[in-house]
């Protein structure tokens, strides 16, 4: 029995590696987190200690030994909380961390307070949880927060070191980035790669932002956090000395290559401290730590520049290869047909020494290829038109005799104004203002051509009739388009169109 408050509670044993405890389910000391939830415990002495139920279970382990708890169990230090005992309690089959009691939480003084006026005073705050890190330089914290860094003993220490990497270790990434808290998380976090030491030192620069402005970098939902740790540069902040913002900007740089150390980061804020430990106003700076500030903040802004830069030509790559396995699937659906109906036809493939996908019949071809990929159009150019292009192919008819006529379209994988990304036909024609070519329509021969015809206004090249979607329920009408095509071209029928734009009922 417990009294607490003046009612009486029962208190549970748990049988750990070292000894066992007493644990109160009913008195939680903060908030339930995301790796766990933290309880009122004694010894059997009736000494008071804090107890950590893990969310993880025996069965989801597979009754792995929490070895990073026994590794900080009987060690001292000044910044991190004292571990005492860890392990599986077999009756009740749930994992604890025994820990000392601290008096309160970094992130109950920042909800109280708001944010630290002394910029000094968050300096403090930080060094000493930097220490913690350093500390430990063998464990990643991977979600260090304000709730993990508790007051004990007149200093601030980090706890709940190793807890993630037993997560990660015992379950699957997914489940560790459910219980990552996003406002903390690192570039590399969101990106599901591998923590190190800089990534503890992301979430150090977040709690730094947090203490000077009552919350951190950045807020919003889980998909507007992930694009701007990605890819945004923080917000600077007004009236924080140059020295401690070049800090926090450093910190916070999305490559973890290009953040400081561990002891770099230590080194910094102590000499921050030394220097201005009055917490000298900004108006007192020098100019060449104001210098350095704008420069900090400068090499921030063009690294969330190349982050977002990064992050999207990965994005476009991996739509660029979903748009090839699709293009593949259409281009081997008409050349199957064709195979199929017309077997005196005579078919290419790529890998057999053409290019592209071509039908020959008689003296008449169909032809599929590819285009090359410019990646920069989409970086520099995209946002003069309507077309979001990710991949282009060209797909014509050429027709030998009696006359010589070519008629030609592109394939484009796009999103179309909202529309999802899919593939396109586009004919071309030149604008009736320029005169018309002799093989109308006609394909374009890159992006950047497309991104100039399909901008706004009116160009000297034009759509020879409404873009018409190519693949998945329509990819057996452009089958039969294409098909019916090469059997005119066969038959020496191929001619310009009477009238364009083309109407396609009336080819």
């Amino acid at each position: 029995m417990n009294r607490i408050g003046g009612r009486v509670y029962t208190m549970q044993e748990i049988k750990l590696t070292a000894k066992s405890w007493l644990i109160n389910e009913a008195v939680p000391l903060g908030e339930r987190g995301g790796f766990g939830a933290v309880f009122f415990g004694q010894d059997a002495q009736g000494g008071e200690v804090a107890i950590k139920r893990l969310h993880i279970g025996a069965a989801d382990a597979a009754h792995r030994e929490l070895s990073f708890a026994q590794h900080l169990s009987g060690r001292t230090f000044a910044h991190v909380i004292p571990t005492y005992d860890s392990g599986l309690d077999p009756d009740s089959g749930c994992y604890f961390v025994v820990m000392a009691r601290a008096q309160h939480s970094l992130e109950a003084v920042i909800r109280k307070e708001g944010w630290l006026q002394e910029a000094s005073t968050a300096a403090h705050v930080l060094l000493e949880i930097a220490q913690g890190l350093s500390e430990v330089p063998e464990i990643v914290h991977r979600d260090l927060k304000p709730a993990n860094v508790l007051w004990h003993d007149g200093h601030w220490k980090v706890a709940d070191f190793g807890i993630a990497r037993f997560v990660e270790d015992a379950t699957s990434l997914r489940t560790l980035r459910e219980c990552l808290t996003p406002n903390y998380a690192a570039p590399e976090q969101w990106r599901s790669e591998r923590a190190s030491a800089a990534t503890d030192l992301y979430a150090l620069g977040c709690i730094g932002y947090a203490l000077l402005t009552g919350n951190p970098p950045f807020r919003g939902s889980s998909e507007d956090l992930r694009r701007q740790h990605l890819e945004v540069s923080p917000a600077a902040l007004a009236g924080v000395h140059p020295r401690l913002h070049s800090i926090l900007s450093m910190l916070l740089r999305k490559a973890p290559e290009a953040r400081p150390s561990r002891e770099r980061t230590v080194k910094l804020l102590e000499e921050f401290i030394e220097d201005f430990g009055t917490a000298a106003p900004p108006a007192g700076s020098s100019p060449l730590a104001e210098a350095g500030a704008v420069e900090a903040a400068r090499q921030a802004a063009e690294d969330a520049k190349a982050a977002s830069r990064r992050a999207e030509v990965e994005r476009r790559e991996r739509l660029a290869r979903e748009a090839s396995m699709s293009l593949n699937t259409i281009s081997e659906q008409l050349l199957s047909t064709i195979e199929r109906e017309a077997p005196s036809a005579t078919m290419e493939r790529p890998g057999r020494g053409a290019n592209g996908w071509r039908a020959t019949l008689g003296s008449a071809q169909l032809e599929i290829v590819k285009l090359a990929t410019d990646w920069h159009y989409w970086y520099e150019s995209l946002g003069q038109s309507r077309w979001d292009f990710i991949m282009g192919a060209t797909v014509k008819v050429v027709q030998s005799r009696p006359d010589s006529y070519v008629w030609g379209a592109s394939l484009w994988y796009a999103r179309r104004n909202a529309e999802s990304y899919r593939w396109w036909e586009v004919g071309y024609m030149d604008s009736p203002l320029r005169g018309m070519r002799a093989f109308q329509p006609f394909a374009l021969d890159s992006i950047g051509d497309a991104v100039e015809a399909m901008g706004p206004g009116m160009g000297a090249i034009q759509e020879a009739y409404t873009p018409l979607p190519v693949d998945d329920e329509h990819a057996n009408d452009f089958v039969q388009r294409w098909i019916g095509l090469l059997v005119k071209a066969y038959k020496g029928e191929l001619e310009h169109p009477r009238s364009l734009p083309l109407i396609w009922d009336r080819p």
